[in-house]
């Protein structure tokens, strides 16, 4: 659910940002693919940043056959995507979502 200021509320826990960590998406003239690869960033309301559902990496890898090399990349990504937020990076500033929000309000 999102609320009018941008805050994303996932669960019980209201997410400032979120990015959900996924393959690069494959465009084709019927739509749009892409795999979750379960693991998200997210910065809380609070300010404090973190890494959600890595208890559920492991289930998820057997589950559905995930190669280990995609697992190693995603886990990657997820700490490029924690540092960027934490150094308040583009487009982790508070630049970036202010004009996202002011489009999506507009």
């Amino acid at each position: 659910m999102e609320h009018p200021d941008g805050t994303v509320v996932v669960g019980e826990v209201a997410e400032r940002e979120y990015v959900d960590i996924s393959t690069p998406p494959i465009v084709s003239a019927t739509g749009m693919a892409f795999v979750d690869l379960t693991l998200d960033v997210g910065r809380r309301v609070d300010g404090s940043i973190v890494i959600l559902d890595e208890d559920e990496v492991e289930r998820d890898r057997v589950r559905w056959s995930v190669p280990g090399p995609l697992v190693e990349s995603a886990r990657t990504s997820c700490s490029e995507v924690f540092a960027m937020m934490r150094a308040g990076d583009p487009p982790f500033d508070e630049k970036v979502p202010k004009q996202w929000l002011d489009v999506w309000t507009a």
